[in-house]
Protein backbone atom coordinates (compact mmCIF):
# COMPACT_ATOMS: atom_id res chain seq x y z
CA UNK A 1 0.00 0.00 0.00
CA UNK A 2 0.94 3.55 -0.82
CA UNK A 3 -0.21 6.57 0.06
CA UNK A 4 -1.22 8.61 -2.88
CA UNK A 5 0.93 11.72 -1.87
CA UNK A 6 3.57 10.00 -1.83
CA UNK A 7 3.86 9.77 -5.58
CA UNK A 8 4.04 13.25 -5.14
CA UNK A 9 6.75 14.61 -8.02
CA UNK A 10 7.15 10.76 -9.08
CA UNK A 11 7.06 10.54 -12.80
CA UNK A 12 5.14 7.77 -15.18
CA UNK A 13 5.91 6.95 -18.38
CA UNK A 14 2.53 5.65 -20.52
CA UNK A 15 3.93 2.81 -22.43
CA UNK A 16 3.39 2.68 -26.56
CA UNK A 17 0.84 -0.36 -25.78
CA UNK A 18 -1.49 1.28 -23.20
CA UNK A 19 -4.75 2.95 -24.76
CA UNK A 20 -5.33 6.58 -24.25
CA UNK A 21 -7.50 7.90 -21.13
CA UNK A 22 -10.89 7.02 -21.52
CA UNK A 23 -13.07 7.14 -18.11
CA UNK A 24 -16.29 7.96 -18.14
CA UNK A 25 -18.68 10.70 -16.22
CA UNK A 26 -19.68 7.71 -14.44
CA UNK A 27 -16.59 6.66 -14.08
CA UNK A 28 -15.01 10.03 -12.51
CA UNK A 29 -18.76 10.59 -10.50
CA UNK A 30 -18.72 7.09 -8.62
CA UNK A 31 -14.79 7.96 -7.14
CA UNK A 32 -16.18 11.77 -6.24
CA UNK A 33 -19.09 10.20 -4.72
CA UNK A 34 -17.04 7.49 -2.83
CA UNK A 35 -14.07 9.63 -1.57
CA UNK A 36 -17.07 12.20 -0.20
CA UNK A 37 -19.01 9.61 1.28
CA UNK A 38 -15.23 8.21 2.63
CA UNK A 39 -15.04 11.47 4.31
CA UNK A 40 -17.98 11.91 6.06
CA UNK A 41 -18.34 8.61 7.45
CA UNK A 42 -16.84 8.03 10.82
CA UNK A 43 -15.55 4.33 10.60
CA UNK A 44 -13.49 2.03 11.77
CA UNK A 45 -11.58 2.03 8.41
CA UNK A 46 -9.15 5.39 7.73
CA UNK A 47 -8.30 4.32 4.60
CA UNK A 48 -9.43 4.69 0.86
CA UNK A 49 -8.30 1.88 -1.41
CA UNK A 50 -8.00 2.36 -5.07
CA UNK A 51 -7.50 -0.65 -7.38
CA UNK A 52 -3.40 -2.07 -7.87
CA UNK A 53 -1.02 0.09 -10.08
CA UNK A 54 1.25 -2.17 -11.56
CA UNK A 55 4.56 -0.23 -12.29
CA UNK A 56 8.04 -1.15 -13.67
CA UNK A 57 11.33 1.30 -12.57
CA UNK A 58 12.72 3.07 -14.98
CA UNK A 59 15.61 4.46 -13.55
CA UNK A 60 17.08 3.54 -10.22
CA UNK A 61 16.26 5.74 -7.43
CA UNK A 62 14.87 8.63 -9.14
CA UNK A 63 11.21 6.96 -8.72
CA UNK A 64 10.13 6.96 -12.25
CA UNK A 65 8.26 4.09 -13.44
CA UNK A 66 6.43 2.56 -16.23
CA UNK A 67 2.72 1.92 -15.88
CA UNK A 68 1.22 -1.50 -16.52
CA UNK A 69 -1.64 -0.83 -14.91
CA UNK A 70 -3.28 1.81 -13.20
CA UNK A 71 -3.19 4.64 -16.04
CA UNK A 72 -7.24 5.69 -15.88
CA UNK A 73 -6.70 5.94 -11.85
CA UNK A 74 -4.00 7.98 -11.90
CA UNK A 75 -4.95 10.28 -14.55
CA UNK A 76 -8.18 10.86 -13.23
CA UNK A 77 -6.16 11.83 -9.90
CA UNK A 78 -4.16 14.27 -11.56
CA UNK A 79 -7.13 15.72 -13.08
CA UNK A 80 -8.66 16.64 -9.62
CA UNK A 81 -5.87 17.36 -8.05
CA UNK A 82 -4.92 19.88 -11.34
CA UNK A 83 -8.40 21.19 -10.54
CA UNK A 84 -7.99 21.68 -6.64
CA UNK A 85 -4.86 23.72 -6.58
CA UNK A 86 -4.70 25.40 -9.65
CA UNK A 87 -8.77 26.09 -10.79
CA UNK A 88 -7.94 25.05 -14.44
CA UNK A 89 -5.02 27.51 -14.76
CA UNK A 90 -1.66 26.05 -16.59
CA UNK A 91 -0.50 23.78 -14.32
CA UNK A 92 3.88 23.99 -12.97
CA UNK A 93 5.62 21.15 -12.28
CA UNK A 94 5.56 21.94 -8.81
CA UNK A 95 1.55 21.70 -8.79
CA UNK A 96 1.45 18.80 -10.69
CA UNK A 97 0.17 15.49 -8.58
CA UNK A 98 3.16 13.48 -10.42
CA UNK A 99 4.82 13.86 -13.96
CA UNK A 100 3.18 12.37 -17.23
CA UNK A 101 5.45 11.04 -19.91
CA UNK A 102 3.90 9.42 -23.15
CA UNK A 103 6.59 6.89 -24.87
CA UNK A 104 4.34 7.10 -28.46
CA UNK A 105 4.45 11.26 -27.72
CA UNK A 106 8.01 11.62 -27.78
CA UNK A 107 7.60 14.02 -30.24
CA UNK A 108 5.42 16.61 -29.64
CA UNK A 109 4.05 15.72 -25.89
CA UNK A 110 0.71 16.36 -27.32
CA UNK A 111 -1.31 14.42 -24.15
CA UNK A 112 1.59 15.99 -21.29
CA UNK A 113 0.51 19.40 -22.64
CA UNK A 114 -3.55 18.68 -22.46
CA UNK A 115 -2.76 17.16 -19.21
CA UNK A 116 -0.99 20.52 -18.39
CA UNK A 117 -2.78 23.18 -19.99
CA UNK A 118 -5.70 25.25 -18.94
CA UNK A 119 -9.04 23.13 -19.15
CA UNK A 120 -11.93 25.24 -20.04
CA UNK A 121 -14.12 23.47 -22.46
CA UNK A 122 -14.36 20.19 -24.14
CA UNK A 123 -12.19 19.65 -26.34
CA UNK A 124 -12.59 17.13 -29.04
CA UNK A 125 -9.47 17.44 -32.06
CA UNK A 126 -8.38 14.57 -30.86
CA UNK A 127 -9.70 11.19 -28.93
CA UNK A 128 -6.98 11.89 -25.93
CA UNK A 129 -7.85 15.78 -25.57
CA UNK A 130 -11.55 15.00 -25.75
CA UNK A 131 -11.32 12.31 -22.92
CA UNK A 132 -9.19 14.18 -21.15
CA UNK A 133 -11.15 17.79 -21.06
CA UNK A 134 -14.27 15.57 -20.58
CA UNK A 135 -13.14 14.56 -17.75
CA UNK A 136 -11.99 17.52 -16.26
CA UNK A 137 -15.25 19.36 -17.01
CA UNK A 138 -17.10 16.27 -14.99
CA UNK A 139 -14.74 17.54 -11.75
CA UNK A 140 -16.14 21.13 -12.28
CA UNK A 141 -19.61 20.07 -12.99
CA UNK A 142 -19.41 17.72 -9.30
CA UNK A 143 -17.58 20.47 -7.18
CA UNK A 144 -20.39 23.13 -8.90
CA UNK A 145 -22.46 22.52 -6.19
CA UNK A 146 -20.24 21.39 -3.38
CA UNK A 147 -17.44 24.16 -3.17
CA UNK A 148 -16.87 23.45 0.63
CA UNK A 149 -15.64 20.19 -0.59
CA UNK A 150 -12.35 21.45 -2.33
CA UNK A 151 -10.36 21.85 0.59
CA UNK A 152 -11.14 18.74 2.14
CA UNK A 153 -10.62 16.61 -0.70
CA UNK A 154 -7.59 18.30 -1.23
CA UNK A 155 -6.36 17.71 2.19
CA UNK A 156 -7.23 14.24 1.63
CA UNK A 157 -5.22 14.08 -1.35
CA UNK A 158 -2.03 15.76 0.59
CA UNK A 159 -2.18 13.24 3.87
CA UNK A 160 -2.95 16.63 6.14
CA UNK A 161 -6.35 15.07 7.55
CA UNK A 162 -5.68 12.98 10.26
CA UNK A 163 -6.26 9.38 10.56
CA UNK A 164 -7.73 9.59 6.01
CA UNK A 165 -5.85 8.69 3.41
CA UNK A 166 -5.97 7.76 0.22
CA UNK A 167 -3.85 4.68 -0.91
CA UNK A 168 -3.11 2.50 -3.69
CA UNK A 169 -1.99 -1.06 -3.66
CA UNK A 170 1.60 -0.66 -5.26
CA UNK A 171 2.67 -3.46 -7.46
CA UNK A 172 6.41 -3.39 -9.06
CA UNK A 173 7.07 -5.93 -11.40
CA UNK A 174 10.30 -6.65 -12.55
CA UNK A 175 11.03 -5.59 -16.25
CA UNK A 176 11.59 -9.09 -17.07
CA UNK A 177 8.48 -9.65 -16.29
CA UNK A 178 6.54 -6.59 -17.55
CA UNK A 179 4.97 -7.75 -20.53
CA UNK A 180 3.58 -11.06 -18.93
CA UNK A 181 1.84 -8.59 -16.26
CA UNK A 182 0.23 -6.27 -18.78
CA UNK A 183 -0.60 -9.48 -20.75
CA UNK A 184 -2.48 -10.62 -17.37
Amino acid sequence: MRNIWTLHNYTFEIPYQQRGYKWTENNIEVLLEDLSTFLDTDTKSDVYCLQPVAVVPLVENQNKYSVIDGQQRLTTLYLLYKYLVADGSDLTEEKELYHYEYERDNDNKDRTMILRKKIDSEDDRTIDSFYITRAYNTILKWFKDKKDRRKQFQELIEKKIKDKSIQIIWYEVDKEKANETFRN
